[in-house]
C-alpha cells in the first residue's frame, strides 16, 4: 500500500504542521485519530493527496507505535522503533519528529 518517501508528492507547511501535531497528539497525549480526520481529509483533498492510503499509513503507524512503545521486551521494543521508523517517512513524519515523539512520551510516562 505504501508509497517509497521519495515518490511522495510534496505537502505544504501547513499540512507538515498538521500532521506532526496531529501525531503528537495521538502519540503522546492518545487522541482519537478521528478527531482530525476530517481536517485531514480536508488538507489531502486541496493538496491532492490520496488520504485513503495516508490514512492506512498513519493508522499503520500508530497501532506498531502503541504496541512496541514501552513493552517489558527490549527487543520488541526495538524491532517496533524500527518499524515506526521505516513506515514514518510514508506518512510525511521525519525521523526527527519520530524522536521528538519517543522523548515527549518518556518524559510524560516519567512523570506519571
Amino acid at each position: 500500500m505504501s508509497q517509497s518517501p521519495s515518490s511522495l508528492p510534496p505537502i505544504s507547511d501547513a499540512m507538515q504542521t498538521f500532521i506532526n501535531t496531529m501525531m503528537e497528539d495521538i502519540l503522546v497525549d492518545d487522541q482519537p485519530f478521528e478527531n482530525y480526520a476530517p481536517r485531514l481529509k480536508s488538507f489531502c483533498e486541496a493538496e491532492g493527496i490520496d488520504y485513503d492510503n495516508l490514512e492506512y499509513d498513519l493508522l499503520d503507524l500508530i497501532e506498531i507505535f502503541h504496541t512496541s512503545y514501552g513493552s517489558p521486551d527490549s527487543k520488541a521494543t526495538a524491532f517496533g522503533m524500527f518499524l515506526v521508523l521505516q513506515d514514518a517517512p510514508t506518512c510525511y513524519v521525519s525521523r526527527e519528529e519520530i524522536d521528538k515523539i519517543y522523548n515527549m512520551k518518556d518524559s510524560k510516562t516519567s512523570f506519571c
